[in-house]
């Protein structure tokens, strides 16, 4: 009964593609932004880490219009991973507290991301800060608000 469970779980993983993969390889374009965004990327660990997700997202954003501004340490860590958040609460929020003072100096408006757990954390952090910049996931940003 488990190695049958296994070989399903492992022939739909087979399946599964990441969506800026995906749409990379499908030849996707995305339309140009009328309404102007300034932001930055934060990478996420899963998607850099785990699928060598770096360019692709960048290349839509940048294709649609975006003007990405990079963070120093945006490839670094911002604390939420799962069950660490919860386990760590004062290193997960000082991470993020890092992550968020590094957003701040590049004077964007707006911090672009894979990942929706970066996105809570990174975003909540923000917000608790009373900052006015948002998080957005990278394919929400390649619609006009």
């Amino acid at each position: 009964m488990f190695s049958e469970n296994n070989e399903k779980m492992r022939a739909f993983g087979e399946k599964c593609v990441e969506l800026s993969n995906f749409l990379h390889e499908i030849g996707f374009v995305p339309e140009l932004r009328t309404t102007p965004l300034k932001a930055t990327y934060h990478d996420c660990c899963a998607g850099l880490r785990e699928m060598g997700i770096k360019t692709v997202p960048r290349d839509f954003l940048r294709r649609a219009g975006v003007e990405l501004v990079e963070m120093s340490d945006c490839e670094e860590c911002c604390g939420f991973g799962g069950a660490f958040a919860t386990k760590f609460d004062g290193i997960s929020t000082a991470m993020a507290e890092r992550k968020c003072r590094h957003i701040a100096t590049v004077g964007v408006d707006t911090v672009i991301m894979g990942d929706l757990g970066c996105i809570l954390h990174i975003g909540g952090r923000l917000a608790r800060e009373g900052s006015n910049t948002r998080a957005l996931h990278w394919a929400e940003a390649l619609v006009n608000d």
